[in-house]
């Protein structure tokens, strides 16, 4: 099968391209042709595109009409142009892996920031364009709010065309129905992670580790108030962040003012993350928004390290408090919970049940098993 794979960004910079980068070449050693479309090229950083694919730029829907010719089936990730998707989805039978909130929120981040930081669970309407100012949903600029509510509405409107809608989580499954979309259309494939044969031997260390881009909306500001605590018991805690993005200044600001030594890696390739993760510890998730999934929790997990996380989204769907991590309450989410959730992972005698608790729970996760799902789903759907 001809085989077109969609997706915005062909750098690595977030956990949609960590999981095309395993499924391209997957796919490849399955016989299958691919042709890889992003809307941007390369800029220097790691790539998700394998050698042996078609590498593809489209920045206009001609373009993308022209590399989908000869395809079987499209697997598109949100493009950022609703007119691509638009283009890619009357091009060729396609299927779409929301591995956002496509057409069901104006902002994309289903959360208020004020009064408090929370998730949100209604249902995309007109009634979002007035609470996108006042519950600061994406910002204060009614302009932009009229803008991605004409976006988000336009890919609403664009969700039948796909032959099926592939999810992460039961959490999105039901966000999507609750939008409109049969229960029939909509199918959860969680992600997969690859675990070592054996547990890796880790030793416990007093140490919080963060991977992923750095957004408000993965909570990094507060995992700084919520380590200020704990820094301050007497015993020696580790802090490292690998990662980037708009707000890693301002963060790297507040652990100076607050005394807290963090070390800040930047974007590390991915064997370097599974170094910095095997050399103990915990992770920590301390995502305020609504994860659709969470897979770098997951990747940690199969690497026999525990993770805390705020209960929102899909974390609850692999992280089970008290068995591989614990979960700090998220309505609102704040940092004291968070510190004590951090604290409960990071007792000594209960960190080696919470790292047994993490590899095993991968196991549920098989590659082999998503891989077949996936195929599946492209057969059917051509």
């Amino acid at each position: 099968m001809r085989v077109l794979l969609a997706n915005e960004q062909r750098d690595v910079v977030g956990g949609m391209e960590t999981y095309l980068r395993w499924l391209a070449p997957e796919l490849l050693a399955r016989g299958h042709q691919l042709v890889c479309v992003t809307r941007y090229p390369q800029t220097g950083r790691e790539t998700w595109v394998p050698a042996g694919a078609t590498a593809v730029v489209a920045d206009s829907s001609a373009a993308l009409a022209d590399a989908a010719h000869g395809c079987s089936i499209g697997l598109l990730s949100p493009l950022g142009s609703v007119d691509l998707e638009d283009a890619l989805a009357r091009a060729i039978p396609s299927v779409l892996f929301a591995h956002t909130f496509y057409g069901t929120c104006v902002s994309g981040s289903k959360m208020h920031a004020f009064p408090t930081k929370r998730p949100c669970s209604r249902r995309m309407g007109l009634a979002c364009l007035c609470l996108y100012g006042p519950r600061r949903c994406g910002g204060a600029n009614p302009l932009t709010a009229v803008r991605l509510y004409a976006r988000e509405s336009a890919r609403a409107a664009l969700l039948p065309c796909f032959r099926k809608i592939l999810v992460a989580s039961r959490y999105m499954a039901h966000e999507y129905e609750r939008h409109g979309v049969g229960p029939d259309i909509v199918q959860v494939v969680p992600y997969p992670v690859q675990r070592p044969a054996t547990p890796p031997a880790i030793r416990f260390r007093r140490r919080v580790v963060f991977i992923g881009r750095m957004t408000p909306l993965k909570g990094v500001e507060l995992l700084i108030e919520a380590i200020g605590p704990l820094s301050r018991r007497g015993e020696r805690l580790e802090l490292h962040f690998a990662g980037d993005g708009p707000v890693k200044a301002e963060v790297e600001a507040r652990a100076r003012r607050a005394g807290i030594a963090a070390t800040f890696h930047g974007w590390l390739p991915q064997e370097q993350t599974t170094t910095l993760l095997r050399e103990g510890g915990v992770l920590a998730l301390p995502s305020t928004w609504p994860e659709p999934f969470g897979l770098v929790g997951l990747e940690a997990t199969a690497q026999g390290i525990p993770v805390v996380a705020f209960d929102v989204g899909g974390i609850r769907e692999w992280l089970v408090p008290g068995v591989n991590g614990e979960i700090a309450p998220a309505e609102p989410p704040t940092a004291e919970g968070l510190a004590a959730a951090l604290e409960r992972a990071l007792d000594p005698g209960r960190w080696s049940s919470l790292s047994a608790g993490a590899f095993a729970t991968a196991a549920r996760f098989a590659p082999a098993a998503h891989l077949e799902a996936i195929e599946e789903t492209l057969r059917n759907a051509s």
